[in-house]
């Protein structure tokens, strides 16, 4: 999977001088895809990082048993809550002792565990994701079938001199005359593949928030609020100016980020073992390093930030789309606003090819192209 990645990550980077779709279609299919990808290499690149668990008992020293148990198994933290509610949000109660946000001190009521399996999948999930946000792209793909790429390819390559290129080769017209009667329903099937985007993007983040414990919508929300405000989500302010136990850390703040929540960087796991002999049950305690988190919970707090900024530019160019399919008009308006040229008897088809091209191809090409077609 490492050298598939990099290969796809090497074809995405590549520029190129056209394409076939608006930019809303590339932010997707490759700014998006590349993030997931150039992630999800780092995240494997073993020999950067180190081991993915590191996880000790008191008195024992490191086994790589017990670290593939606890990796497969999965680590927890413990909080106590207020009233046992979990509606309230992880409040932690007045008698609760930490030594880091989910290890507990001691054995009390009211606990709540919070299970951390993701760290095995992250690098199959961000692959898979890439996919997922790829597929529209690859979709429209298939059925644009080369109709636009052709097009701007022979505009772009004779981009200095389109006016004599287009006088002497009317295969170029042709085809695009052709192409206006054959592709009217690609307008619909571009828009359609707009909708997918939307709901691709929010498929994505239902899923990470399902595998985060139900905690990554309001993840940047909550770092915003603590990094700006400070704000005590979890209670502990009040815990700590109405006690004076030394188990609570000497930084009250930083037992309040989002990030050790969501993405601890030590956790608890518990194992029961048969013992050597078979006559009796051992049960091992570990506290677990979880190295990677320190990079999983930067990633995945740029990952929400840009998550919002695309649903918002979405959700904006499909309510345009709406608009310039119902609104003649306003279609009209904003072709000649765009290329400063008056087209006439125009369909929503032709002037979706149109635009599709003037936005890939030279502004003087594109000026040949509607002076050849009698559209000015």
């Amino acid at each position: 999977m490492f050298s598939a990645q990099l290969q796809v990550l090497n074809s995405l980077i590549k520029t190129k001088s056209y394409h076939i779709d608006l930019p809303l279609f590339r932010l997707h299919y490759r700014v998006t895809v590349c993030l997931l990808l150039a992630f999800s290499t780092i995240i494997t690149a073993r020999v950067l990082f180190g081991d993915t668990i590191d996880c000790k008992s008191r008195g024992a020293g490191r086994d790589d048993l017990f670290d593939n148990a606890c990796y497969a198994m999965g680590t927890y933290s413990r909080y106590r809550v207020l009233n046992g509610s979990r509606s309230q949000g992880l409040r932690l109660d007045r008698q609760g002792k930490y030594t880091y946000p989910g290890l507990l001190v001691g054995e009390t009521d009211n606990v709540h565990i919070v299970w951390h399996t993701y760290y095995q999948y992250i690098p199959i999930v961000l692959f898979v994701q890439a996919l997922m946000f790829y597929f529209p792209h690859y979709l429209w793909k298939l059925w644009e079938n080369g109709t636009i790429s052709s097009i701007c390819k022979q505009l772009h390559e004779h981009r200095f001199t389109p006016n004599e290129y287009l006088a002497s080769n009317c295969e170029l017209i042709c085809y695009l005359q052709h192409a206006f009667k054959l592709n009217k329903s690609l307008v619909y099937k571009y828009y359609f593949c707009h909708i997918l985007l939307l709901l691709n993007l929010f498929i994505q983040v239902i899923t990470l928030n399902s595998i985060f414990n139900h905690q990554f919508i309001s993840y940047g929300y909550l770092y915003i609020r603590y990094l700006l405000f400070d704000s005590d989500t979890y209670g502990i302010r009040h815990i700590h100016q109405k006690s004076n136990d030394s188990h609570l850390p000497l930084n009250i703040k930083d037992m309040n980020d989002p990030m050790d929540f969501v993405f601890p960087k030590f956790t608890n796991c518990h194992l029961d073992l048969a013992s050597q002999g078979g006559s009796r049950e051992d049960a091992l305690s570990f506290y677990c390093v979880l190295p990677l988190n320190i990079l999983h919970d930067k990633f995945f707090l740029l990952l929400w930030f840009w998550f919002v900024l695309l649903g918002v530019c979405t959700v904006a160019q499909i309510v345009y789309d709406v608009i310039f399919t119902t609104v003649p008009r306003f279609r009209r308006y904003t072709f000649v606003r765009k290329y400063g040229k008056a087209y006439c008897r125009c369909s929503l088809s032709e002037i979706f090819l149109l635009n599709l091209i003037g936005h890939n191809t030279d502004k003087l090409a594109f000026s040949a192209l509607l002076s050849k077609l009698y559209v000015i």
